[in-house]
């Protein structure tokens, strides 16, 4: 008979699962900021790159529509977050890191976190029709890619990575769609090869945290433990590669339209491949404990690197 009543209480979710005695019960405020990983918004920030790499960000009817288009897909992303920790609450229960998120740690009950997921999908749907149905278009598209990863893609090699740099994507595709303005093939092929870099990274970082095979084939992961060294290959050349590409549009007819002088963005070329294998290195050290974009906003050196790039497209403008 307990045993009968203690498998209903796990059915329930955490939700059921009652705080140790004497615990500090944690702030609803805080809680809820790491529910919805405001922290996470930064990668959003994406959405403002077609109108910065167009030099048209400081017109205001631009910078007012992205600002819009920052906040629709933070929603939007937030209801994802949530989504995945409703789905997944039991495996993360086995993450080093992931068991500590409100939902897997039992802070939040399930049946709150699937109402802010319909919540905070409504809103943000809402909020991109005002934009535009291209802008609603993509944040759909955004939702149902990470349901599919949810349930499908992520137990698939390579196939992850691939989906995961599509999510850094469509953050460009939703500022593209919200400001009017087309994404050149130079910027998608560049941001194509470091955000799969950066995907690649994650995944590898994760590799590298769970390094026993009892721990991979728990969290429903299709890798191996010696597949890590096969990803580090893979994610280092993706680097490489967008730097390449950097160089070959600083040569093409579009950047020479662009930049006065587009021979000094030659020097952006070494702070990118730095800030990418520094990443790379910190990973394999087991110290990449979050998504490379916001590991880099805590990071002095990203910021360094970040100023200087700033200052050198100043002046090659």
């Amino acid at each position: 008979m307990i045993d009968a009543v203690s498998d209903h209480k796990d059915a329930l979710g955490p939700s059921s699962r009652e705080s140790p005695a004497g615990a500090k019960k944690p702030r609803p405020a805080l809680t809820s900021i790491r529910l919805l990983r405001v922290h996470q918004w930064i990668k959003n920030v994406l959405v403002f790159l077609p109108a910065l790499a167009a030099h048209r960000l400081l017109e205001p009817a631009v910078a007012i529509a992205c600002l819009h288009a920052f906040l629709v897909f933070s929603l939007c992303a937030s209801s994802v977050y949530v989504l995945n920790d409703c789905l997944d609450y039991e495996s993360d229960r086995l993450h080093p890191r992931k068991k500590n998120r409100p939902i897997a740690a039992g802070m939040v009950p399930l049946r709150i976190g699937w109402f802010l997921v319909v919540a905070l999908a409504v809103v943000s749907l809402v909020g991109g029709l005002m934009l535009s149905q291209p802008v609603a278009f993509w944040l759909i598209i955004y939702v149902f890619l990470n349901i599919a990863y949810s349930y499908y893609v992520k137990k698939t090699i390579i196939a992850d990575i691939v989906v995961l740099t599509g999510f850094y994507l469509l953050r460009l595709m939703v500022g593209s769609a919200a400001t009017g303005i087309v994404i050149s093939p130079w910027l998608m092929a560049f941001c194509f090869a470091v955000f799969f870099s950066l995907s690649a990274c994650k995944r590898y970082a994760e590799l590298v945290a769970l390094a026993d095979g009892e721990s991979l084939k728990k969290r429903r992961r299709s890798y191996h433990t010696h597949d890590a060294a096969t990803i580090h290959m893979i994610g280092v050349a993706a680097a490489f590669s967008a730097v390449i590409i950097l160089g070959l549009y600083i040569d093409s007819p579009m950047a020479k339209e662009l930049y006065r002088r587009p021979e000094l963005l030659w020097l952006c070329c070494p702070l990118i491949l730095y800030w990418l294998l520094r990443l790379w290195i910190i990973a394999g050290r087991g110290e990449l404990v979050d998504d490379p974009l916001v590991v880099a906003t805590r990071d002095w050196r990203a910021w360094v690197m970040v100023i200087g790039m700033g200052f050198v497209t100043f002046l090659a403008t």
